[in-house]
């Protein structure tokens, strides 16, 4: 089953095959000026609504069929060039995303020294 994409990656799950996220987090937030008045309290103007950001973690195995390295890679070179690319979460798109951060933790290792586990938290911010 989909669940979603980032560009071409597509997370899925099956009996023989996981690659998805977990614990997506999203950041709303708007811009204020600050009036200064003399005497008085300063007076706040909305500006505008600033991009979204979002934040999911992805656990790459190759107990479920999935290259870690290679998925990681997948990522970094979307984050490296600057590609916008669609956000689909089910059957929804959330627009246009760039990648602006990845984090990475080699959790396993086989037996001749290769990861065979790799969590990635990823972050990304619409692109507008």
């Amino acid at each position: 089953m989909i669940v979603g994409s980032l560009g071409k990656i597509v997370f899925m799950v099956s009996s023989k095959y996981i690659k998805t996220i977990d614990e997506l987090k999203g950041v709303d937030s708007v811009n204020y000026a600050e009036h200064q008045i003399i005497g008085n309290k300063p007076k706040l103007q909305f500006l505008n609504v600033n991009l979204q950001t979002l934040t999911f973690k992805i656990r790459l195995s190759a107990f479920h069929n999935v290259n870690p390295l290679a998925a990681y890679k997948e990522l970094n070179d979307y984050m490296k060039k600057g590609e916008p690319v669609r956000f689909i979460m089910g059957t929804r798109s959330k627009g246009k995303f760039v990648i602006t951060n990845l984090n990475h933790d080699h959790k396993k290792f086989s037996a001749i020294g290769t990861v065979s586990v790799l969590e990635a938290e990823v972050s990304i911010k619409e692109y507008n």
